[in-house]
């Protein structure tokens, strides 16, 4: 999983979206 740059990235964007936007 974190092998996976492009996953880690939309991870940490959804999460940051969640945050930004709850």
């Amino acid at each position: 999983m974190w092998t996976d740059p492009t996953g880690v990235v939309e991870m940490l964007v959804k999460y940051s979206d969640r945050i930004i936007s709850p």
